[in-house]
């Protein structure tokens, strides 16, 4: 390459490390070039597929049972206000006039549907079901970053400057990458001619016939590239497949229960760079969704039964280090029992990028428990369980959540580094004497945690040994279903895995497509039997449609409705309900298959959320209808409504 071309390709990719570590680079993994055509850097990670994948059966509950959410698999948004999208398209993509062209047939390309029957025309639930799961492991490795990661595509004619589109489908023939898990050009995300370079490509049939597990750490891997991440590897290996528990996103993440982001921590690390610096640089940070700090701890918002006060509240551990703190008041001495979710997944995947530290603070604002299980266990995963901590007397309390590492981030474990994503909270304490709500309760900030729910290099995984069933993921939040890998390499920046001899699997949680984990109050207990004063207001929630718009889909119609979702405070201020959840009914005024059916929608921080209804026909004059079935809270009673929106 003339070092014209050369120049340009360095500047499209954004590389900032200069010509002479290029070259190294170059020299060094085989799975990165330069494409002279486009004038970029693309990775293609080649590798031997894996054709079999280990059985998991979901912990608890039918292993050929569906995600309760599936027929929402094409539904899905982990932020959907954010401006920047990653695009998860499993329905086929045809490839016309980009890079991908130019540089190998030429001619425009169609990329078939994601597929594990053989039935590229229609989609079985137990695929739809794969789909929720992928979507929600993406969105936990890309929630601490303002992205909506979404299975819904752009409107016609959008700018595809801040989108990374993946076309997830087929094993690599059309775009001339048939021994690769994935491929991706590096760094565009973001600049003005980013839509020549789209989109990334991960091909399930390199990856254990489509393995939920696979495909996620592969979708993530070659975003990952589009943002501008290199392979995690060390002198001898390209792909690193990670040590005790964990592996890097950027190596090789099929084999380990946990994979994260990285910066070259393990023993020889080939790749210093910081991966969450050099995301956060492309999509930004963000906001922080509760208190950081025991002044400006999120007030959790009890339901008082009998003598004990219990409260529920949501987050996303988003900084490395940095906790998200809460407090409650307890009426009397006693012992509260704190649990804390993460994503689950299966047996041998933990689904959660979070691995949960949690602390309780006295009045003084000093430590009385820290509750910090070490690394993954199969009973909660990366969660913690139920666990009593004694309240010497009545007062305010804190709890700080942050995200923890295990063991030696050199050889045997992880630092604390990347240790960030999704969790709920639940609490129970004395409530006896308790005539009114403790403090008014400000609203609480912390939107359901978003999908997505930890996905790494797309390499195809070598067939051989099934992947290291590592301890069961934690207890069962209830969004996230996560399947069973199956080695593939992907040619772009996943590497493709090789085998690890994997212990005997131990069941698994199925994941549940939700965003955000579903907790699960334990038990508290409750001291003597006083009389129990009765409960103190709880206040109310409203929720309204502020609008409805349909738009054209293909030979047929979508409708989107616009809610708004209020809470009236024990105290009288009205104020925005965060972490709602929505429950909507979508009908259509002429009979239509698939109609009607009931869909969910969790609100922001703004109190606001939106729901965009499956594809329908019937000409312009078939109207769309929105209905608000209930909203719920935690710390408010759940309201029946029957609030209804109709297009036109």
């Amino acid at each position: 390459m003339n070092s014209t071309k050369l120049k340009k390709a360095l500047d499209n990719a954004r590389w900032d490390k200069g010509e002479a570590q290029l070259a190294k680079l170059l020299d060094e993994d085989p799975d990165l070039g330069l494409d002279e055509t486009n004038a970029g850097l693309i990775y293609a990670c080649e590798g031997l597929a894996a054709a079999d994948t280990p059985n998991e059966i979901a912990s608890g509950v039918d292993p050929n049972q569906v995600d309760p959410n599936y027929l929402q698999a094409f539904n899905l948004a982990s932020r959907p206000a954010s401006t920047k999208k990653i695009w998860l398209n499993f329905k086929g993509c045809t490839v016309t006039g980009t890079g991908w062209n130019t540089a190998t047939t030429g001619t425009t390309f169609t990329v078939p549907a994601y597929d594990q029957d053989g039935n590229t025309a229609s989609f079985s639930n137990g695929e739809m079901s794969n789909i929720v799961a992928i979507w929600r492991a993406v969105a936990e490795d890309y929630a601490p970053f303002d992205v909506d990661v979404t299975t819904i595509p752009p409107p016609a004619g959008a700018s595809m400057q801040f989108i990374s589109h993946v076309c997830i489908g087929g094993n690599g023939v059309e775009p001339g990458f048939s021994s690769s898990g994935g491929v991706a050009y590096v760094g565009v995300f973001g600049q003005t001619y980013n839509a020549q370079y789209q989109p990334a490509f991960v091909f399930p049939k390199n990856l254990g016939n489509g393995n939920a597990k696979y495909v996620w750490e592969a979708v993530s891997h070659e975003v990952g590239h589009n943002m501008g991440l290199n392979h995690d590897g060390t002198a001898t290996v390209g792909y690193y497949e990670g040590q005790g528990d964990w592996a890097p996103i950027m190596g090789v993440g099929y084999y380990k229960p946990l994979s994260q982001w990285s910066k070259g921590e393990y023993s020889g690390a080939n790749n210093l760079e910081d991966d969450i610096a050099i995301i956060t640089g492309k999509l930004g940070a963000i906001p922080a969704l509760n208190g950081n700090s025991i002044s400006t701890a999120t007030v959790l918002v009890p339901t008082v039964t009998g003598t004990t006060a219990s409260a529920t509240a949501t987050g996303i551990v988003a900084k490395t280090g940095v906790s998200d703190f809460f407090s409650f008041t307890a009426a009397a001495a006693g012992t509260a029992t704190v649990t804390g979710q993460v994503l689950v997944g299966t047996s041998t995947n933990a689904r959660s990028n979070l691995d949960l530290a949690i602390t309780v603070f006295n009045t003084a604002g000093s430590p009385i428990a820290t509750l910090n299980p070490a690394g993954v266990t199969y009973a909660n995963g990366l969660g913690v369980a139920a666990t009593a901590v004694p309240l010497p007397a009545a007062g305010t309390y804190f709890i700080g959540v942050t995200g923890a590492g295990a063991l030696d981030p050199v050889t045997t474990g992880y630092s604390n580094y990347a240790s960030m994503g999704q969790f709920v909270l639940s609490v129970t304490y004395p409530a006896v004497g308790v005539a009114s709500p403790s403090p008014s309760p400000s609203p609480s900030p912390s939107p359901s945690p978003s999908p997505s729910p930890s996905p790494s290099p797309s390499p195809s995984p070598s067939p051989s040994p099934s992947p290291s069933p590592s301890p069961s993921p934690s207890p069962s939040p209830s969004p996230s279903p996560s399947p069973s890998p199956s080695p593939s390499p992907s040619p772009s920046p996943s590497p493709e895995p090789s085998p690890s001899p994997s212990p005997s699997p131990s069941p698994s949680p199925s994941p549940s497509p939700s965003p955000s984990p579903e907790p699960s109050p334990s038990p508290s207990p409750s001291p003597s039997p006083s009389p129990s004063p009765s409960p103190p207001p709880t206040g109310s929630l409203s929720a309204s449609i502020t609008s409805i718009t349909r738009s054209s889909s293909g030979n047929g119609w979508k409708c989107t409705a616009n809610i708004k979702v209020t809470a009236l405070t024990p105290a009288g201020l009205t104020i925005n309900a965060s972490s709602a959840t929505v429950n909507i009914r979508w009908s259509t005024a002429v009979a239509m298959a698939g109609f009607p059916y009931n869909a969910s929608a969790i609100t922001g921080t703004l109190g606001t959320a939106s729901s965009t209804s499956i594809k329908f026909t019937g000409g312009s004059t078939q109207a769309c209808i929105a209905t608000i079935l209930s909203v719920s809270k935690a710390g408010y009673p759940t309201v029946t409504t029957q609030v209804t929106k109709r297009f036109p």
